[in-house]
């Protein structure tokens, strides 16, 4: 994983030392994130310099932004070090972080924050396609690992019958939790953005506000199309990155080559809310109604974190 051997000497804006360094560092966050330094502290700058075909300078510029990134720790006499352990989770299927896979992740785990039966607003019954004043479940949680990961915000019919999660006798994610009460999940519609923490969300995630956030909308339905959950997650930048195999049909549409359910991704980032809030964010309308139809296509393959 090396530069071109003409990166320092082509035209243009890659001759400024900022880009090339972007360039090292967008490798070298690859790396980190892949696991290739897990074990210990990354080579010196020298070995780097080589390994990247750049200058010394062009890399200290790279690691110092990755460890703006907080992604990196410099500390005298141990080199630069990991500053944690990042969690990958494959999106090849709609799942939660803990789901199908608790040797990678024994780790995570889920705290429930809220669950109370309130009235829906007229946007947020037109989201559930319900009608104005009908009673929903109102669910907030944090995942864990050892760090704040990802902070969700549900609203669910209450027609669906579901127990308060914290009574359960385990954690589980999202999609578990409603398919062992009963409800068939089908697949999920999920506009992906990036957003600064406000106040409530950096609180929520153990952030300082403004630092970078990813936020996801979703909505879930059932295989008959029946919407069952409207809601809104925010993942910290530091702890957790998203990966996805994806490969293209005759048709060049993306699809994904996993087998679980499947879900429908719009890459036309969401546009969150700026105003600080209290826990109970998103409450109204995030974008109009959607009205799939009961058999979705196959194509988009990025699973949100439950």
């Amino acid at each position: 994983m090396s530069l071109p051997p003409t990166m320092g000497g082509v035209s243009g804006y890659m001759r400024r030392r900022a880009h090339r360094s972007r360039v090292v560092r967008d490798l070298l966050r690859a790396r980190i994130v892949d696991g290739t330094y897990a074990a210990g502290p990354l080579p010196g700058e020298d070995v780097l310099a080589r390994s990247f075909g750049v200058g010394r300078n062009v890399v200290r510029e790279a690691l110092a932004l990755l460890v703006e990134e907080k992604l990196l720790r410099r500390r005298q006499g141990r080199g630069t070090q990991p500053l944690s352990d990042v969690v990958v989770h494959e999106l090849n299927s709609l799942r939660g972080l803990a789901e199908n896979d608790p040797g990678a992740l024994s780790s995570v785990t889920y705290r429930h924050l809220l669950w109370e039966v309130v009235p829906a607003s007229p946007a947020l019954a037109a989201e559930l396609r319900l009608a104005d004043g009908e009673l929903v479940c109102h669910w907030e949680r944090v995942t864990f690992g050892p760090k704040p990961l990802t902070h969700w915000t549900s609203f669910l019919p209450t027609s669906l019958g579901l127990p308060d999660p914290a009574t359960a006798p385990a954690a589980i994610g999202t999609f578990e939790f409603l398919e062992e009460n009963g409800v068939a999940v089908g697949w999920a519609s999920v506009r992906t953005g990036a957003t600064r923490a406000d106040t409530a969300i950096a609180e929520l995630l153990e952030v300082e506000p403004g630092d970078p956030v990813m936020v996801q909308h979703r909505h879930t339905y059932q295989y008959d199309g029946a919407v069952v959950e409207v809601a809104t997650g925010y993942y910290r930048h530091d702890q957790i990155y998203l990966l996805n195999d994806y490969q293209r049909t005759t048709s060049g549409a993306l699809s994904s080559g996993g087998t679980g359910r499947r879900i429908l991704v719009d890459d036309t980032p969401a546009t969150p809310s700026t105003t600080a809030a209290a826990p109970t964010i998103n409450s109204g309308a995030v974008h109009e109604p959607e009205t799939p139809s009961a058999n979705p296509s196959s194509t988009g393959p990025a699973e949100p974190t439950a």
